[in-house]
């Protein structure tokens, strides 16, 4: 699964194990990136993946969206400009990018050349803890999503948090596996994933970022938004 749902969901997904709500005696989580999840899933060294990159045009793999994320700028607080676009940010501070063999590399990458915006490329990180807290200490600026703050991030200090401009950016987080081979446990664990998701990160998303809390939206099994119960 990815690294920023790792730690909340695995908990609760070996929790659920050793209660026995599942047929199921040993559990193997690993952390990873979108494009190996994908791989191992169809090599079929994996059962289950929790991923950005859901491959709509495979039709052997049924999927369970969990959550639809905006993608959001982060500034540090001491050269903070507001109301400026990508390129003016880029004037005063080098981007910081995650690595092209990541799955929001991929994804931010693709959008900028859509925008027809190019950055240097001197400052390239595969994981958003080292690139999160490198903005913190005000040398740089990037494009992140709520996940990857919410996972790294226990406070705001140095960072300030702003949506895209202009153009929005977003990605889901599905749950899949190969279609009709286990059963319910798919759609079950995607349940537990959802339950975990919103008791855990909603309120850290509140907390840490009140003023973007519609770009993070827990998704249903009908892809329709969740609302705390």
């Amino acid at each position: 699964m990815l690294s920023a749902l790792a730690s909340i969901v695995a908990s609760t997904l070996v929790g659920a194990v050793s209660r026995g709500e599942f047929s199921i005696e040993n559990l193997s989580i690993m952390r990873g990136m979108a494009a190996d999840h994908l791989r191992h899933l169809i090599a079929r060294e994996l059962d289950i993946v929790v991923t950005s990159n859901a491959l709509p045009s495979m039709s052997s793999l049924e999927r369970h969206e969990l959550v639809e994320e905006r993608f959001i700028l982060v500034v540090p607080e001491k050269h903070a400009r507001r109301n400026v676009g990508l390129q003016e940010i880029a004037k005063s501070l080098p981007m910081l990018r995650y690595s092209p063999s990541t799955g929001s590399g991929q994804i931010i990458e693709r959008h900028l050349r859509r925008q027809k915006l190019n950055f240097p490329s001197n400052f390239i990180f595969d994981a958003p803890d080292d690139l999160l807290h490198t903005v913190a200490m005000g040398r740089g600026w990037a494009i992140v999503t709520p996940t990857q703050v919410i996972h790294t991030l226990t406070n705001t200090a140095g960072i300030e948090f702003r949506a895209l401009p202009k153009h929005q950016l977003s990605r889901a987080i599905t749950l899949m596996a190969r279609a009709g081979e286990l059963g319910n446990v798919p759609s079950r664990l995607a349940t537990l994933c959802r339950q975990a998701i919103m008791r855990e990160y909603m309120p850290r998303m509140r907390a840490l970022m009140p003023a973007l809390s519609d770009c993070f939206t827990i998704l249903d099994e009908t892809g329709h938004p969740m609302t705390a119960a």
